[in-house]
């Protein structure tokens, strides 16, 4: 294609100016859409939509407050305040072709009357739902909450998408324990339950021992594979089975340590303060402190 003179570009623009649309002027000269463009640009010329002055008119939910700038596709920017209370910034091409009508809350609450569902007073599998909860702030606020209580007898809150798809508890079915648990032996007896420390009672009490003792050994100071040890024996001292003033948590090697030492079954408070002397006074090496659990000391 021929070089665009200096003369044929003052008449494109003096066209363009004169109201022809650019799409026009190529047809008439045979010329493309990114030359004219281009040449508009050059000039300084700005699309004909960014001249118009749009200040206080109103498009849909927005009210045109004042202009802004030029976009890179030599539009007019102007800032907008929305009817919910919020500015945002549009272009005059948006704004003209009804592309952006709010801040975002129209679209907000178009979704919202569409997914709403009342569920109140509703049961799905354990949960029955109470009331609506709000929306989730977590879901740009698009997703129904529901305060729900469990035939369990826990209040939960559930998103409406869970109770309609796949949540039917509060978690209780998911994670069973004690008699509801798939893997509980309906066979044993409460005394061979006792023995085997197979109970709810005795993990809830190893738990408490390990909150209390912040969850670190309390001779090594170590967080890495810690136990629950009785100071007085599990065996012989049942009143105190469960009682967290008779637990103390140690490391794994600390708890192997001690009980071949000492042995098992018939541990004493007293051992473990002779033990806890010794640790302290740096008896026990650093390769003894460290054995594996199972090991035995000659």
């Amino acid at each position: 294609m021929k070089k665009v003179t200096k003369e044929e570009e003052s008449l494109y623009v003096q066209e363009y100016i004169s109201g022809c649309k650019i799409f026009e002027i190529c047809q008439k000269y045979n010329r493309s859409y990114p030359t004219i463009s281009a040449i508009l640009k050059k000039n300084n010329i700005e699309k004909r939509s960014s001249l118009l002055d749009l200040k206080g008119k109103q498009f849909h939910l927005l009210t045109v407050k004042e202009f802004s700038h030029f976009n890179k596709w030599r539009n007019a920017v102007w800032i907008c305040g929305c009817s919910c209370g919020k500015e945002i910034s549009v272009s005059s091409h948006d704004l003209q072709r009804e592309a952006i009508k709010s801040c975002g809350c129209w679209n907000l609450l178009v979704n919202r009357t569409k997914k709403f569902n009342n569920l109140e007073g509703k049961k799905f599998g354990s949960v029955t739902v109470i009331k609506h909860n709000g929306y989730s702030p977590n879901h740009r606020g698009k997703h129904s909450s529901w305060e729900c209580i469990c035939d369990c007898g826990k209040i939960c809150i559930l998103m409406q998408y869970q109770l309609l798809n796949r949540n039917r508890s509060c978690g209780c079915l998911r994670f069973p324990k004690g008699k509801d648990h798939s893997r509980y032996n309906h066979s044993l007896t409460e005394e061979e339950r006792l023995n085997k420390r197979d109970l709810s009672e005795y993990a809830e009490w190893r738990i408490l021992v390990y909150k209390r003792d912040g969850y670190r050994c309390v001779l090594s100071g170590s967080k890495y594979r810690i136990r629950a040890h009785h100071l007085d024996g599990y065996h012989w001292c049942k009143e105190r089975r469960l009682d967290v003033s008779n637990g103390v948590t140690l490391s794994e090697s600390l708890h192997t340590l001690f009980h071949s030492l000492y042995g098992r079954k018939s541990n004493t408070e007293s051992q473990f303060k002779e033990f806890k002397e010794r640790y302290e006074s740096g008896e026990f090496s650093p390769s003894i402190v460290s054995l594996p659990e199972g090991s035995i000391i000659p």
